[in-house]
């Protein structure tokens, strides 16, 4: 890597080797930095910020000719110490930004042809602005001052307002070592000091705004190359409050805390947070669900919540949500002395609004056709028990599939790294099929694919050792999941010419690749899987569907 040669560093600086930057990258990164001055509340008074550089005074005078001086500075210092700090990387050597830095860019991207003279006169003037104000050194740019009591004892040196304004910064505001010139600035009041930076850094803040618009002149005319991004990106935040849609997950404490520079995938510790979780936060939300057997026996238990209450005279209604996915509502019938008399089921739903949601709504049916009935437990240990119907084989295998449909939608989420539509319910035999292909797919396993021949087609003369299929997409219902790359093959098919396929694209024939006997290809993504032997290509998972075998035909 090329360095720049190494400096001793002025007074408050570091010192440090600085590598070389591209002159486009110098322009871009000045470019952020002088659009965050431009967007400053100050500067955007332009009035206001012009007359602190002129530094204006006024005053008055009693009769017996003592003077009153005024000087205007800005309503908030703080507002100003804001602007100063966004303008510091100018004026610091280190720094890739620092004003003749950029100009040089400026003349090398100007060239030295005279096409481009108004542009070149322009930059020369800004330099010598820029030089004038200076921080460093003791030169006067408007005034100086000095103090001394009447009797001429006390007296300070001379002391410019570079000096006053260099001692604001180094002593007052970014730093605590005013040292050389700057150091004699500190004989005077914070006071006077300050007032010194605010006609200089207001003064540095309209030099700022010059060189961006000599910039955006060069980017008017071809020049530079600088990319949109450098005048299209944030560079303040604008707001008051920001808001995210997010996922929380929660860990017991102690937890280890994933890395995601090293996997996408949490530590099995790591758990969602929900709305179940959040409601729990308050104990008299929480509600415990018990399914059990004929008998007794316990079938699972989940955590759940009231979620709403609404009194009205002798009853009280309660929406319990159970398992973050299946809302019951219960009336509660209560007697004179508000004691509960019954307790009535008025209705159950299952949330849709996500495939997560679904999917443990499912699961949660699933354990209740399990189960004889279910308890319900209050925070004030209010305990009813509602009777469940009995369900059907057939129900029982319905509600198989639709968990296994969201099992897969979901699988196919965390793979994507974002939700898919809500699945809508529809999902046929051969549907099922190709999402759990193309979810297995994703998962880098090997499948057995197809038992019995396929037709491709191919390049006359070139016998296909392998069957590529492009990336594309399946459709569940109306939700359409993403599939990868894929090859299919196995080391024992045959593969048999059959006929010409003129009529599909000049110059291809149709192949006949069969599986050996009893055998199916195998069918995987090279994007997650290396095969390179084929003693590799072995299965590794089946589709295990319900009511489908282990093996399908995906196409």
């Amino acid at each position: 890597m090329l360095m720049y040669p190494h400096r001793e560093a002025a007074d408050g600086e570091d010192t440090a080797f600085v590598a070389a930057i591209p002159d486009v990258e110098k322009l871009r990164r000045f470019v952020m930095r002088a659009r965050r001055v431009q967007s400053h509340s100050l500067v955007r008074d332009w009035e206001g910020l012009q007359a602190h550089v002129r530094g204006d005074l006024s005053g008055q005078m009693n009769l017996n000719g003592q003077m009153t001086l005024v000087r205007q500075l800005p309503a908030d210092e703080e507002v100003f110490e804001s602007l100063a700090a966004r303008l510091r990387p100018l004026t610091l050597e280190t720094e890739s930004v620092h004003y003749p830095a950029v100009l040089d860019v400026v003349k090398r991207v100007l060239g030295s042809s005279g096409e481009h003279d108004d542009l070149r006169q322009r930059a020369d003037q800004l330099r010598a602005a820029w030089e004038a104000a200076e921080l460093k050194g003791t030169q006067t740019q408007a005034y100086a001052v000095q103090w001394g009591r009447t009797d001429g004892s006390g007296a300070t040196p001379l002391v410019s307002d570079t000096q006053l304004a260099a001692a604001w910064l180094y002593a007052d505001l970014v730093h605590t070592d005013a040292k050389g010139p700057k150091a004699e600035g500190l004989a005077f009041s914070l006071q006077e000091r300050y007032a010194a930076a605010v006609r200089l850094f207001s003064h540095l803040a309209v030099l700022t705004v010059a060189a961006l618009e000599l910039v955006e002149a060069l980017r008017d005319r071809g020049l530079g190359d600088l990319p949109n991004a450098a005048w299209e990106e944030e560079v303040v935040v604008g707001k008051t409050e920001l808001t995210q849609q997010v996922q929380m997950f929660v860990a017991p404490v102690g937890g280890e805390i994933p890395d995601l520079r090293t996997s996408q995938a949490l530590p099995t510790e790591w758990r969602p947070f929900g709305v179940t979780d959040l409601l729990r936060q308050d104990p008299q939300n929480r509600v415990s669900v018990v399914f059990t057997k004929e008998g007794g026996a316990s079938v699972e238990t989940y955590e759940a919540l009231i979620s709403r209450r609404h009194r009205d005279d002798g009853w009280v209604e309660l929406e319990i949500l159970a398992a973050g996915s299946t809302l019951y509502l219960f009336r509660l019938n209560l007697d004179a002395e508000d004691r509960v008399e019954s307790i009535t089921l008025e209705s159950e739903r299952m949330l849709l609004d996500s495939n997560e949601t679904q999917l443990s709504a499912c699961r949660f049916a699933l354990d209740a056709y399990r189960s004889r009935s279910v308890a319900f437990t209050t925070a004030s240990s209010l305990t009813w028990t509602v009777t469940l119907p009995s369900r059907t084989p057939a129900e029982e295998a319905q509600m198989h599939i639709r968990a296994e449909v969201l099992q897969d939608l979901t699988a196919m989420e965390s793979h994507l790294g974002q939700r898919l539509p809500a699945w809508d319910g529809r999902a046929s035999t051969r549907e099922r099929v190709q999402l759990r292909h193309a979810r297995l797919i994703w998962d880098g396993e090997v499948i057995a694919s197809f038992r019995d021949p396929v037709k491709i087609h191919a390049a006359i003369g070139v016998v296909p050792r392998v069957i590529a299929t492009p990336a594309g997409v399946v459709t569940v219902g109306s939700v359409e999941v993403p599939t990868l790359a894929q090859l299919t093959r196995h080391p024992e098919m045959t593969v048999e010419e059959i006929e010409s396929a003129a009529d599909v694209e000049p110059n291809v024939t149709t192949f006949l690749v069969t599986p050996p006997v009893g055998k199916a290809l195998l069918t995987w993504a090279p994007e997650r899987v290396s095969i390179e032997e084929d003693d590799q290509l072995v299965a590794t998972e089946e589709l295990r569907l319900t009511g489908v075998g282990g093996t399908a035909n995906p196409a």
